[in-house]
């Protein structure tokens, strides 16, 4: 089966303002037909490559353009570098009823095996890899990984051995490269943040249950993450915490924390009497609702001056609580309707919608939204309506120029996969 990748950082549009290569149009490969396209396809930071997992009878196919790898069992959706095309995948087979045998690929290069590995991490270069491998592990009877030791792995370095580690999650590196962030557990059930292979302050530190969605500031110096954690009744919680102080005194929950764009302030997703809000609070804890409240929230970005937001919300939609203010909040809600929200403007309804992002400097927006079976993205100026600028059958993460005159995006056009360029003055009204 194939297992589909959920993202531990916010997506958010790429501002790709030096050369005119990845604003040209062309043709990237052609799916083949011999099988079906399981999920969808992910395209290089140039656009001059697609990844994608095919479905040929019982056996699931790792591709890049059209050439396939040898068939696995599980495959993860893979994960492209954010500055450079580079392509991880994490592959899996089933030996027998009690173990497994999974491999980490570079593009097409084995980097690590193991009786099972968890996610893998790509610095923005691609240059770097971080996962947590378990040699040793077998499958209980309940289906769960049981035994062997665990090792963190990041770069060319490794931890010692531990007793527990936790490798559903995605190891994070800092902008620079120079640091990795995830978290693994001092003792059963007691989960510490883990920094370049170091617990932090075993004994004075955060601890929780799990650890959530660790992600650096901008200049790498530091780290947030929600803990989730019981509280005197039992019940568990999320809180976000920044380093070791806590932000978020006075809701019910919260969690998903991000930077703002000067890292002075943290953003992060609140719940209160049922409803999700964003929510900015500063390092004086004065707090900033950043729009009306709704069944969930995600994408959350902000303009190049740090003076506007943009997100995506669902209105209608049915969500336990208890995830609400997660990572996977957008991919667990049932029903309801998608919008846009952007300085008090509301632009929808869609099915689904993503990746939000300001152009640069200007006040220009672009986003992708699905409406029944299409994709479509849309371009909308400050003060004006949303114009739809493409519709296709798949449309990938849009990048766009840096004074937000072209957006680039990967499409599907049935079987054929491409790079389309829009010029934005021609669709913004």
């Amino acid at each position: 089966m194939i297992r589909a990748a959920v993202v531990s950082f916010i997506l958010t549009i790429i501002a790709a303002g030096g050369g005119d290569n990845i604003f040209t149009e062309h043709p990237v490969c052609t799916i083949p037909a011999r099988g079906a396209l399981e999920g969808t396809p992910v395209f290089s930071p140039s656009g001059k490559k697609a990844a994608y997992v095919l479905h040929e009878g019982k056996k699931l196919f790792p591709m890049i353009q059209d050439k396939a790898m040898e068939s696995y069992e599980f495959v993860d959706a893979p994960e492209w570098a954010e500055d450079a095309d580079v392509v991880a995948w994490r592959l899996g087979r089933r030996l027998d009823a009690k173990h497994e045998n999974w491999k980490i690929y570079l593009d097409t290069k084995k980097i690590a095996e193991s009786d099972w590995i968890g996610l893998v991490g790509l610095s923005r270069d691609g240059k770097q890899a971080a996962y947590w491998s378990n040699p040793g592990a077998s499958i209980a009877n309940d289906g769960s990984y049981t035994g062997g030791t665990w090792i963190f792995n990041y770069g060319s370095k490794k931890t010692d051995v531990y007793k527990e580690g936790f490798g559903l999650d995605y190891p994070v590196w800092s902008p620079d490269g120079k640091h990795v962030a995830t978290w693994g557990y001092a003792s059963r059930g007691s989960g510490f943040v883990m920094i370049d292979g170091k617990l932090r302050n075993e004994k004075s530190g955060p601890s929780g249950f799990s650890i959530d969605d660790i992600v650096f500031s901008p200049d790498g110096r530091e780290v947030a993450y929600a803990i989730l954690s019981p509280d005197a009744s039992g019940k568990m919680n999320s809180l976000v915490y920044r380093e070791y102080i806590r932000y978020g005194e006075g809701y019910d929950s919260c969690g998903s924390p991000q930077y703002t764009k000067d890292g002075k302030s943290l953003a992060y997703r609140a719940l209160k009497n049922g409803k999700i809000h964003y929510v900015v609070e500063g390092a004086d804890h004065k707090k900033k609702d950043l729009g009306a409240p709704f069944e969930a929230v995600a994408d959350l970005t902000f303009s190049a001056d740090g003076n506007r937001a943009a997100f995506s919300a669902n209105r209608g939609g049915k969500i336990d609580p208890g995830v609400a203010v997660g990572r996977f909040a957008k991919y667990n809600i049932e029903g309801g309707n998608w919008f846009v929200i952007e300085s008090g403007h509301e632009y929808g309804p869609y099915d689904a919608v993503a990746d939000p992002g300001f152009a640069g400097n200007t006040n220009r927006l672009v986003w992708r939204a699905k409406s029944g079976a299409k994709w479509n993205l849309y371009i909308r100026d400050d003060g004006r309506d949303a114009a739809k600028a493409a519709e296709y059958d798949y449309i990938d993460r849009p990048r766009i120029d840096a004074d937000g005159s072209r957006v680039a995006v990967g499409v599907r056009e049935g079987l054929q996969l491409n790079w389309r360029v829009v010029q934005s003055k021609d669709f913004a009204k």
